[in-house]
């Protein structure tokens, strides 16, 4: 087995979440509610886990959220007292291990097989949560200055997932060269309009008239998506 992390596939089902859920509709958006309107995974919280099941926190494996499956159903441990931004984290990083198609055994899988799997899902959650074509838009845009607080406060994200997302967006990769990408990107940025319109600073005026962006929006309009589910 290829132990590389597959970034292009954590990148790509990722888009497809971001577009196909109705449930991520702004930035930021509550991880929570994806998973009950639009999965089978249940939420539960490390004190009912503990309550109703005797499980502790070193008995589930990890301090801040593991997702585990049994007979088939999926459960999202996670422990309600964390800092919210790393609590959101946590979970979306255990989402990604479910739309992925990890091996969840995660006791008795090898430690590369395991590293892969981690990289593949914080590449997931930092674009679920940070979506690369929203932010290069606001570059574009109003050439707003990326960094870690930055994304911080605008993201709902904490400054270490801020910072790591920062290192990944310069990063280069062959399929941001792909149509497919390009294609995604204008899509995500058209689903996040509002967010992306609410950060444009006091007293910018833009000089793309109002014909350029119907233009831009009929040529959208032609692309067809082929998406699937992936679990």
């Amino acid at each position: 087995m290829d132990m590389k992390p597959d970034f292009d596939k954590a990148y790509q089902i990722a888009n497809d979440v971001l577009l196909q859920s109705s449930t991520i509709s702004s930035i930021p958006f509550d991880p929570a509610l994806h998973l009950k309107e639009e999965t089978d995974i249940k939420l539960m919280k490390y004190l009912t886990a503990k309550r109703k099941y005797g499980l502790a926190v070193p008995d589930l494996g990890s301090d801040e959220a593991l997702i585990v499956e049994d007979s088939g159903r999926f459960i999202i441990f996670y422990n309600h007292l964390a800092y919210e931004p790393r609590k959101k984290w946590s979970i979306t990083h255990e989402m990604g291990h479910f739309y992925l198609g990890h091996n969840l055994d995660f006791k008795n899988i090898s430690e590369e097989l395991r590293a892969k799997q981690e990289i593949e899902a914080n590449f997931f959650a930092a674009q679920l949560l940070m979506p690369d074509a929203v932010i290069w838009r606001l570059v574009e845009l109003y050439q707003i200055d990326i960094n870690p607080s930055f994304l911080e406060n605008r993201f709902g994200v904490s400054n270490e997932a801020a910072s790591k997302r920062i290192e990944t967006l310069y990063k280069q990769f062959d399929f941001k060269n792909s149509r497919k990408y390009k294609e995604d990107a204008d899509a995500i940025v058209l689903k996040f309009g509002t967010f992306i319109n609410s950060l444009k600073p006091e007293g910018y005026y833009s000089y793309s008239s109002f014909e350029d962006e119907e233009e831009m929006q009929k040529e959208r309009d032609t692309w067809q998506y082929d998406r699937k589910r992936y679990r």
